[in-house]
């Protein structure tokens, strides 16, 4: 629109027209109006604001709740590996205690054992002597017995307890087997039946059995 057609002709009492400029058109607005529209049209109500506050707090809230379980589980499952990790080498190290110390009373036991052997040789050890044959012999059941070797004190014994017993199997006197035991000859092995040999199998036997007990 041209400012003539913007101009109000206003009569005056003088008979002079006095122009008077006219406001903008409906419709159309000042440079002023406009800037502060948007300004209005942008600014938040408070009930507004104070819900996206309320927002952001929770959202923050349950993120850092999340980030602290996360944080808590992770430091559980470290302690719960530090735990088996003690566990298991008080675990370990009872055991080899226990082991230790059963070594410990096997050789006392055994150490026992040969004591009161020697003792029961001393005694009873004709009987002894024919126990530890018949044994031998029962292992060499099947193989063919080449000789009987025996310490010289136990020969006339053996030699007739072969004879009464086993029929006619050779005996030789040996002074290096030990007194109270013999060693059966046969054409593929030797049959220890010493009194000490006797108690370190059964040493051997007490050993395996600990060891298959402890085997991790």
């Amino acid at each position: 629109m041209s400012l003539s057609e913007r101009v109000i002709k206003f009569p005056r009492v003088d008979g002079q027209a006095r122009l008077i400029p006219a406001g903008p058109p409906a419709g159309e607005t000042t440079g002023g109006q406009a800037d502060a529209e948007p300004a209005a049209e942008g600014a938040l109500e408070p009930a507004e604001a104070e819900r996206l506050r309320a927002e952001a707090y929770e959202a923050g809230f349950a993120q850092g709740l999340a980030e602290g379980r996360r944080a808590a589980e992770a430091e559980k499952a470290e302690y719960l590996r530090r735990l088996g990790r003690l566990v298991e080498g008080a675990r370990l190290e009872h055991r080899r205690i226990l082991r230790e110390a059963e070594e410990q009373l096997l050789v006392l036991a055994l150490a026992a054992a040969g004591h009161i052997l020697g003792r029961r040789l001393e005694a009873d050890e004709q009987d002894l002597v024919a126990a530890f044959l018949a044994e031998a012999l029962r292992e060499a059941e099947g193989a063919t017995v080449v000789r009987i070797r025996v310490n010289p004190q136990d020969y006339d014994f053996v030699r007739s307890v072969v004879a009464e017993r086993y029929g006619d199997l050779g005996v030789l006197a040996d002074p290096r087997v030990e007194v109270g035991g013999c060693v059966v000859e046969t054409a593929s092995a030797l049959i220890d039946s010493a009194p000490s040999e006797r108690l370190r199998q059964v040493a051997r036997l007490f050993r395996q059995a600990h060891e298959l007990e402890y085997r991790p």
